[in-house]
C-alpha cells in the first residue's frame, strides 16, 4: 500500500511540474519581439487565459495533493489516525 501512495504522490507532483512548464511555454510562444502577448481576438485571449489559469490552479492543487499523499506514505496513515484520535476535544 505504501508503494502505491509513493507512486501516486510522485505522479501528481510530476504532472504539476509538467503543467507549469507547458503553461510557461505557451505564454512564451505567444510573445512578439517586444515581449507582448499576441492573440487573434479578444475572445481568443479570454478563452486561452481562462484555460491556462484553470490548468495552473489544477497544477498547484495536484502539487499540494501530491505532497500530502507522500507525507501519508512516509509517516503512515495509521499514525495520522491515531494522532487525530488523541487530539480530539
Amino acid at each position: 500500500m505504501k508503494i502505491i501512495l509513493y507512486i501516486i504522490g510522485l505522479v501528481l507532483i510530476a504532472l504539476s511540474v509538467y503543467g507549469r512548464y507547458w503553461r510557461g511555454r505557451r505564454i512564451f510562444e505567444r510573445r512578439n519581439i517586444a515581449g507582448i502577448q499576441e492573440f487573434k481576438s479578444y475572445n481568443d485571449s479570454l478563452k486561452k487565459t481562462y484555460f491556462e489559469n484553470l490548468m495552473h490552479f489544477l497544477g498547484v492543487f495536484s502539487l499540494v495533493l501530491g505532497i500530502i499523499v507522500l507525507l501519508f506514505a512516509y509517516f503512515g496513515y495509521d499514525d495520522f489516525l491515531q494522532w487525530m484520535q488523541t487530539h480530539q476535544h
